[in-house]
């Protein structure tokens, strides 16, 4: 619809530090179909020191060479001709 906001992209990420909450990773996939779908460029930024603790791997989960394989997800929405960006 011409005039209304849109969405460009989605990016995700758990949160990292002591008192970090953990992250379900079916949401951030369901984040992931749903951009899909929408045709929007998904970005997945961390998976948090939650996660990354219970993997025992880095502190902050940011690792992606050790992330599930279907969540190595960063992509970067197009840049129109008329972005100032």
């Amino acid at each position: 619809m011409a005039g209304q906001p849109t969405i460009d992209w989605v990016i995700a990420g758990g949160e990292s530090g002591p008192g970090a909450r953990p992250m379900r990773l079916d949401w951030v996939r369901t984040l992931r179909d749903q951009a899909a779908d929408a045709g929007v460029a998904f970005f997945c930024k961390q998976l948090g020191s939650r996660w990354a603790r219970d993997q025992h791997v880095d502190p902050k989960g940011g690792d992606w060479t050790r992330w599930p394989t279907d969540l190595r997800v960063r992509a970067w929405p197009p840049v129109s001709q008329g972005d100032a960006r």
